[in-house]
């Protein structure tokens, strides 16, 4: 399911989504397809998971080290 129309253009918007399993939804495939500027789930999941380990440890990971990291247990 689609968050909006199929006959919607999403060209120079900026798209988000949430969901991070899939990796690439139907929107963010739509986005991509349209040319809008997007950031998905697993974006946001990295980015949270650096900031709360920053947070509990007082030490801030290498954001580009995390997203070397397979997705393959997504």
């Amino acid at each position: 399911m689609m968050p909006v129309p199929d006959d919607w253009n999403l060209g120079g918007k900026f798209i988000f989504d949430m969901v991070y399993n899939p990796v690439e939804t139907k929107f963010i495939k739509k986005g991509i397809k349209d040319g809008a500027v997007i950031i998905r789930g697993i974006d946001m999941l990295v980015n949270q998971a650096i900031f709360s380990f920053t947070i509990w440890f007082n030490l801030m990971p290498d954001a580009a080290c995390i997203r070397k990291i397979p997705l393959d247990n997504i």
